[in-house]
């Protein structure tokens, strides 16, 4: 079972040698910040680790040094062996986020989603940090939280998966925010319930003055949850506590009321990630003077809708993190309608209907596709039929560019959008191996001579 934060520093205390589960950068961490302890951790996983104490997973406990606590890596399977025998013979098992909670001495703001997490995180701090220098994001981004526990800093500001939040007990932060949800991840989850369930660990039911902050589409869908918390809603339409203003470039809160009219990332699905971020720098008490200065100097991030390269009118977006439909169609309905782009789609299709992404596509079509990857053939009788006039489809992404470059050079687009929408391990290592590559052929056919 897991146990509450609280409780972990008295088991340290009983017990010294620890186990850690995984041993990845959340695992090293976990590690290391054990041993400044002068504790006696050792990390368990399949590869050994350079500079520690590691055994291997398939040795299980008959091996293992005599422990009592497993600090457990979000990365690993709850059904791995180690943790099914370490359930059975009763061991206490924490998570990183658990065990970072109960050292770090700051406030700590906590963001989730199926998508847009990572951007919001990153705004979330850059607006925060103007007003209290001494804030840092990390968490399923960048750096692990267990590193903060050795800073003096005044505001964590964590993403986390549902990974993370499925293995830990109350997180101690004073707001959180759900961005969206939509089905994702349910190879490890199992059903869309046991998703949101996940996600939904992230408010701190136990803290009074605790503030949740959601969008008004996911909060519709807790009407048969019981939300103890003070709860902020974000969203386009008239009600929200923070709405945004369309015609007049504004964004209203129950403090202020902001310009975004020099925000510099593209599409309404950033504003909505703006709404977001300015509730949650609210919460945080940041002076909203402070906020209207600094909403202007975010760029935003890489891969992530990112604007990266100009041709004439044209502007190039690297949207590589959209590896699930969801986000796909976020991107589409983010751009707007009287504009004309040219979509590039495609990689490892996930197991999900693909009826909200072609109403988004009827909504504000195209004038070519191009499926690429795995889903050129999973998908591709599905394109023919709702798109036949405009559907374009190459198997590997890397023979794609030529298509590309005839598209930009022989017709008149005012975008041109890469969002996947599918897993990138068809042909990547990940997401940002993806998204580096399409830049870097892109710019080499821009700029010939560089």
């Amino acid at each position: 079972m897991l146990y509450s934060n609280e409780n972990i520093l008295f088991y340290l205390n009983q017990h010294p040698t620890v186990c850690v589960l995984g041993g990845g950068k959340t695992g090293k961490s976990t590690y290391d910040f054990l041993k400044s302890l002068h504790l006696n951790p050792f990390l368990v996983d399949r590869n050994p680790v350079n500079g520690y104490n590691t055994f291997s997973d398939s040795n299980l406990l008959s091996s293992l040094p005599d422990f009592q606590i497993l600090i457990k890596s979000p990365g690993i399977s709850p059904n791995h062996p180690l943790l099914i025998e370490s359930r059975k013979q009763k061991k206490s098992i924490f998570s990183e986020i658990d065990l970072a909670s109960a050292f770090f001495r700051g406030k700590i703001i906590s963001i989730t989603g199926t998508d847009g997490k990572s951007t919001t995180t990153a705004l979330t701090s850059h607006l925060i940090q103007k007003a209290y220098p001494k804030t840092k994001m990390g968490g399923n981004i960048g750096t692990p939280f267990l590193d903060f526990c050795r800073e003096d800093l005044d505001f964590a500001v964590l993403e986390l998966s549902s990974y993370q939040l499925e293995d830990s007990s109350t997180i101690p932060s004073i707001a959180s925010c759900i961005l969206n949800l939509a089905n994702d991840h349910l190879e490890r989850h199992g059903t869309l319930e046991n998703y949101r369930n996940a996600k939904l660990k992230i408010i701190n039911h136990q803290n009074p003055d605790h503030v949740f902050i959601t969008s008004s589409g996911f909060m519709k869908s807790l009407k048969d949850h019981e939300i103890r918390s003070k709860t902020l809603i974000f969203g386009i339409e008239e009600g929200p506590d923070a709405k945004i203003n369309f015609k007049e470039k504004t964004i209203q809160t129950p403090k202020h009321i902001y310009s975004y009219e020099k925000f510099q990332p593209e599409g309404n699905h950033n504003l909505l990630n703006l709404c977001a971020s300015l509730l949650l720098a609210e919460v945080a008490d940041c002076d909203p003077g402070i906020l209207e200065t600094a909403i202007e100097t975010f760029s935003g991030l890489k891969h992530r809708f990112q604007t990266f390269a100009n041709y004439k009118s044209t502007k190039f977006i690297n949207d590589s993190k959209s590896t699930n439909s969801h986000s796909l169609v976020a991107g589409v309905k983010g751009l707007s309608t009287d504009i004309a782009y040219f979509l590039i789609l495609g990689g490892r299709p996930k197991e999900e209907p693909l009826d909200q992404l072609f109403l988004a596509l009827r909504e504000n079509p195209p004038k070519k596709i191009l499926l690429f990857g795995e889903a050129s053939e999973i998908w591709g009788n599905e394109f023919e039929k709702e798109f036949p006039e405009r559907l374009l489809k190459i198997r590997y992404l890397k023979d794609s560019f030529d298509c590309i470059e005839s598209q930009w050079k022989s017709e008149a687009y005012d975008r041109i959008l890469f969002s996947p929408g599918g897993s990138s391990f068809d042909e990547f290592s990940n997401f940002e191996e993806r998204g580096d590559f399409y830049m870097e052929n892109i710019l080499k056919r821009l700029n010939p001579g560089e």
